[in-house]
Order: C-alpha cells, then sequence, then structure tokens
C-alpha cells in the first residue's frame, strides 16, 4: 500500500487595488485588498496570516480585517497617506506554506478649501526711468507686484503639508496664454491695467496626486481648487499722468438684488455718443477719459418691454392701489409707474395690460429701464418721487479715476423681480405647478352651423387670482363672430388677430375671487361660425403663441393653463390618444387625448432608434385634454413617436419635426 503526499504549497492571487484616495474630511483611507487562494491539499483551508509594512518602514507588524470564505478573501485596513505594503502567508494542513507580497499607496486626492476676498485694490507705485516691470516691451511709470495672498481669506486644513497659492488673469486662461501652474505667486500691474482686472486665485497642496487632471490636461500632479475675484489698479499717486492725462471711470450696471445688466448702452456726455458702449454679461462699464473736462454718464435702454412682465405684475401693483398687499421698495414703485407720471395708479394697469396683450408695444412717456444712481438714498422710500432723484452721474470736473459709478437697473412693469438681466442670468422665472382648467364643452360641427362655447372654470373650489394666455383656434374650421362677456372684459383681450386665430388674454380678479359665486364664475363665450367639418376640441387650444400662458394662484404662485373638454353626453370611448396636429410641424404642435379618470399623464417622445429625446409629467382632468409641444424643447428632428401613458392606459403614434432651413 502506497501514501500519497501533496508537495505542492498553496498559490496566492492578490488584486492590485491602485492609488487609494483618502476619505472625504480626513486624512486617511480604508485600503480594501482582494485575494484568492488555490490548494490541492484535500483538507481544510489553509491558516492565513496577514501582516502590513506601513509606511515602508521595512517592519511587518499584524493588522487589518480578515473577511471571506476559501477561496476568495479581502483585507481590510485603516491606513495614512503614504507607501505601504501588505503580506499575505498561508499555510495548508499538508504542511505546505507561501506568501506573497503587494505594494499600494494612499493618496491625498481632497483640495483643500478656500474662501477668497471678492476684490482687492492695489495702487500703482512709480518705477525708475527705462524700467519695463511686466516685460511687454514698454517702459512703465507705474507698476506693483500683486501677490495672490492677499486675496486669500481663509483655507482649509489639508493632509500633505504647506498649501501654495498663484494668480492668474481671467483672460489669458480663456486665451490659453496662460496656463495655470504652481509656479505664479504673484502678477505685475502697470499703467496699462487701471481699472478693473478679473482674476482667479489658485490653491495648490503638496499632494501627488495620480488621478488628477491639471489644468494643462495632464493627469497627476497636486490637488487644486480656485476662486475668482476683481483686482482694482488705482492710480491714486498719479503716477501715470506722465504720459497721458486720462482718467479711467468705471462701474456696473446692477439690479436692486445685485444682478449685472446686459446690454445697456452707456455714454460719458451727449456730444461723445459715438464713445457709447455696451454692458456685457458682467454688467461692467469703462470709459479712458480726458481729465480736467466735465462728463454726465448716462445708461440708455434696449427696447425689451415685454422682457419679466406678465399678468402676476398687473396683480401685484392692484394689490398695492388696493392697499392689500404695498409694494416694499423705491424700485418697485419706479417699476410700476408705468406711464412715468411719479405716481402708480389705475391707468398704469391699462397701460401695462396693453403691451402684455400686444396692443401697444412701448410704455407711454417711459423707456422699457430706468437707472438711478447707485449712491443715491430716496429719503423716503414708500415716495421715491418725494424729490427728482439723478438719471445720471454728472461729473463737473474729471481730475482722477472714478470708480463704483454704479446704476441700479430697474426693469419697468416688473415688479416681481424675475427679468432676465442678462445671457448669465438664467434664472428668470419659476416652473410652472399643477394646471388650473379652463373647461368648456365639446361640440361637433359641421359647415354653416353656428356654435357656442362657454369657458368656466373646471373646478369652482380651484381659486386663482389671474391668467393669460393665447387663444388659438383653426381659422379654416370655424370663425369668431361674437365675444360674450364674464369675468373678462374687452380690457382684458386683444381681438386684433381674430382673422389669424389667435385671441390674446391677461385677466386678473377684480374683486375679492372668494366673493364670486358658482354662477359668477364663468369667464367668457365665444360664438364661431362653422367653416369647415370638424370637433371644437380640434378647432382651438391654449397655446403660448403671442404671450406666455399661465395661471396666478392664490397664493402667488406659478401654475399651468389648460383647456379640458367635457362631452355634451357620456362618452363610451373612454381613453384615446389623437394624431398630433399639425403634423409634420416646425414650431409648436398640439396633442389631444382623452381619459376616463383625473390623474396624471405621462408623454414621452422618441427617436427611431428609441431613444427618450423629451418627457412631459402633468396631471390632467378627466374628458378630453390637450399638451402643448414646443419643437425647441426636442432635441431631435424628422420622424418621431409620442406614447401617452395612465396607471391604466398607454397608446403611441407617429409624428415628424421639419428641420430648419
Amino acid at each position: 500500500m502506497s501514501t500519497v503526499i501533496d508537495t505542492t504549497a498553496p498559490s496566492i492571487a492578490i488584486t492590485n487595488p491602485g492609488p487609494i484616495c483618502t476619505a472625504p474630511n480626513s486624512c486617511d483611507a480604508t485600503a480594501v485588498i482582494d485575494f484568492s487562494l488555490t490548494d490541492g491539499c484535500a483538507a481544510d483551508p489553509p491558516t492565513l496570516t496577514i501582516v502590513i509594512d506601513e509606511l515602508n518602514t521595512g517592519t511587518f507588524l499584524p493588522g487589518g480585517t480578515l473577511t471571506g470564505t476559501f477561496p476568495d478573501y479581502q483585507v481590510s485596513v485603516n491606513l495614512p497617506i503614504g507607501n505601504h505594503r501588505l503580506r499575505i502567508a498561508a499555510d495548508d494542513q499538508c504542511g505546505n506554506s507561501t506568501a506573497e507580497t503587494i505594494d499600494f499607496s494612499v493618496v491625498d486626492c481632497q483640495a483643500a478649501g478656500l474662501l477668497c476676498n471678492d476684490q482687492m485694490a492695489v495702487v500703482l507705485m512709480a518705477q525708475n526711468p527705462g524700467i519695463d516691470a511686466d516685460g511687454d516691451g514698454d517702459f512703465d511709470a507705474g507698476a506693483v507686484a500683486v501677490n495672490a495672498q492677499m486675496f486669500v481669506n481663509n483655507a482649509g486644513n489639508d493632509c500633505s503639508g504647506p498649501l501654495r497659492y498663484t494668480i492668474h488673469r481671467i483672460d489669458q486662461i480663456d486665451n490659453g496664454t496662460d496656463i495655470p501652474f504652481p509656479n505664479r505667486p504673484a502678477l505685475v500691474v502697470t499703467c496699462d491695467e487701471i481699472g478693473f482686472v478679473p482674476v482667479r486665485i489658485f490653491q495648490w497642496d503638496s499632494a501627488f496626486n495620480p488621478l488628477a487632471v491639471q489644468p494643462d490636461g495632464t493627469t497627476g500632479g497636486p490637488n487644486y481648487t480656485t476662486c475668482d475675484a476683481i483686482l482694482i489698479v488705482q492710480d491714486n499717486q498719479n503716477v501715470c499722468t506722465t504720459f497721458t492725462a486720462m482718467g479711467n471711470v468705471s462701474g456696473l450696471i446692477i439690479t436692486d438684488e445685485g444682478v449685472p445688466v446686459a446690454g445697456v448702452g452707456v455714454s460719458p456726455r451727449d456730444d461723445m455718443m459715438d464713445d457709447m458702449m455696451m454692458t456685457e454679461n458682467d454688467g461692467l462699464y469703462e470709459f479712458d477719459l480726458h481729465t480736467e473736462e466735465e462728463y454726465e454718464i448716462t445708461p440708455y435702454s434696449p427696447e425689451d418691454y415685454l422682457n419679466g412682465v406678465s399678468t402676476i405684475d398687473i396683480i401685484f401693483i392692484s394689490k398695492h392701489i388696493l392697499g392689500i398687499q404695498l409694494l416694499d421698495s423705491p424700485y418697485k414703485l419706479l417699476a410700476a409707474d408705468i406711464n412715468r407720471s411719479n405716481s402708480v395708479s389705475t391707468l398704469d394697469l391699462i397701460h401695462l395690460r396693453k403691451v402684455i396683450l400686444g396692443i401697444s408695444q412701448t410704455f407711454p412717456n417711459n423707456g422699457s429701464w430706468r437707472y438711478i444712481d447707485a449712491a443715491y438714498n430716496f429719503p423716503n422710500p414708500t415716495d421715491p418721487w418725494a424729490e427728482e432723484f439723478p438719471e445720471h452721474l454728472a461729473i463737473p470736473m474729471l481730475m482722477h479715476d472714478l470708480f463704483g459709478a454704479d446704476f441700479i437697473a430697474v426693469k419697468v412693469g416688473d415688479v416681481n423681480g424675475n427679468a432676465q438681466a442678462s445671457n448669465l442670468d438664467q434664472d428668470e422665472g419659476r416652473e410652472p405647478g399643477d394646471n388650473y382648467y379652463l373647461r368648456t364643452e365639446e361640440r361637433s360641427f359641421k359647415a354653416g352651423e353656428t356654435l357656442e362655447a362657454l369657458f368656466t372654470a373646471a373646478d369652482t373650489d380651484d381659486l386663482i387670482q389671474g391668467f393669460q394666455m393665447t387663444l388659438q383656434f383653426d381659422p379654416t374650421l370655424v370663425e369668431v363672430t361674437n365675444i360674450e362677456w364674464g369675468l373678462i372684459q374687452p380690457e382684458h383681450v386683444n381681438q386684433s388677430q381674430l382673422d389669424r386665430g389667435l385671441l390674446t388674454i391677461s385677466w386678473n380678479a377684480a374683486t375679492d375671487i372668494y366673493d364670486l359665486s358658482v354662477e359668477e364664475m364663468n369667464f367668457f363665450g365665444l360664438q364661431f361660425y362653422a367653416v369647415g367639418e370638424g370637433r371644437l376640441s380640434e378647432s382651438i387650444a391654449i397655446t403660448s403663441r403671442m404671450i406666455k400662458a399661465e395661471a396666478y394662484g392664490i397664493a402667488d404662485e406659478l401654475r399651468g393653463l389648460a383647456l379640458n373638454f367635457v362631452p355634451a353626453s357620456k362618452n363610451d370611448e373612454g381613453f384615446f390618444l389623437e394624431q398630433n396636429r399639425p403634423n409634420p410641424f416646425g414650431d409648436q404642435t398640439i396633442i389631444g387625448f382623452q381619459i376616463p379618470e383625473a390623474g396624471q399623464v405621462y408623454l414621452t417622445i422618441y427617436d427611431t432608434n428609441g431613444k427618450v429625446v423629451q418627457q412631459y409629467q402633468q396631471y390632467f382632468a378627466a374628458g378630453y385634454n390637450q399638451l402643448l409641444v414646443d419643437a425647441q424643447d426636442i432635441a431631435a428632428r424628422g420622424l418621431l413617436y409620442y406614447k401617452l401613458e395612465t396607471d391604466q392606459y398607454a397608446a403611441t403614434k407617429k409624428m415628424v419635426i421639419l428641420t430648419s432651413d
């Protein structure tokens, strides 16, 4: 009889974890290392021994937490930043032994926090003749070195030693002439840069993070964080006047909430209109002007009368006139003074509504914006017209640089402050909440018939303060022959576009909405003459064609606005989805559908590959409804599919969006 002896040692396969990042707000990391065993001994699994050489000192000590079962295991160990070694030894039950060692590192992947001053001022110092302080090839009469750390207000703790700071001109970063690297702790400014210089401060740590992407696009290097600031270069000692007798006049055009306004023309004087400049997204204007001359800095308005203006502004102005809720700043009062009469009255509401409806294109005796010297303090904020306030900046004699010549921009008509001030100001409006429904009865008609549609509140318990919309109808199917007035009166409506199938409406409650009876909740009625054959739901719709369709809740909340059709008699069809109209379309299309019960409706639009290109979710009332789809919201063109779903029903159809030329 012979005996078989296993003389093959166990085999250990360790997975290299690569660089391991420290945990947030910590200088340690939990290293997790996977390994597996192979052993031919038929007895119990090998005995494992784990030792660690922390920071590669040459000394191995027991450590780590071992988990898993044969053949797959895992070692977890908490370690500081640095290089480490892990050794795993295995002794099987047949007397065979083996060991494997792996090297790995814990690295600092966290940039320290940074808080900067948003602006700092420096004064140019006189230079000796013939000195080129900034190395641009020109001699500089004045210069000063600006250290990056002068902007640092507070820095967070770091695990890897000293923090370093550099300073860079933002325009040079943007155009690629300066690629930040931790070697520029200061920059030199000269007489060429008097005024505002946008700069970016970099804070670099002393770590080497192999995963960190550097400003030059390479991977591996220190962690860094940045902050932007304005460097104000001043010539208070007139060291630059040896070259030119000029003075810098600069300032910001901002709203009363501090938002910069773009597109404002600013002129230094009436006879210097050729020198007018336009503010950009930073709201900054700047002139280099001859000293010892008189100037009058005047901003001029862009013609964007509808910017930020809607029926909600009429509601707020009405509340102020009635004493229900007063406008709480002099700038809002000036915004409410539509006709520039130095007061706020019902006449301002009339003029504002005409512009909203498209009846008028401008405000009487007024521009789209007004600009007030930011240094001016109204003696009586509740009566900004108590004395004449400055809408220009008078400079009797310019003797030196003048910085901070700021203006407060007031958008006329916009009392709730949602006008878009620049391309960077994208928080113009609020997303609408649940729809408010107008209801009318579904009708079928044939050519030559006369039909009426009465528009009422779908839910008389759902109260609003007002709404605005474009009621669009198909003039090839129906013509409006008469309007029956209810809560909506002639002053709320622009009828000039009826021949094009458009009726614009801006309505707000003239009385306490709670005082209205159910019978009084009729908004208006339309009498149509049928040119062709069809259904009323296929002929009319609420759109944002002329003015944005929206409603305003009791708490001033923004809501959507939708039209709900109820059948004249019980409709046994239940759920159905119509073909969008028009189809194909290039601008907007309407998708009609009917649901037997009120609830959430999901509309998903797909391309031919099944990729979702847009999705809508809204609550709709029971009955026939319509959903307006805008082509600019869909990131695809050509043939598409749309699917309408509720919790019980679903249907899919095709539609085509035309490509633009």
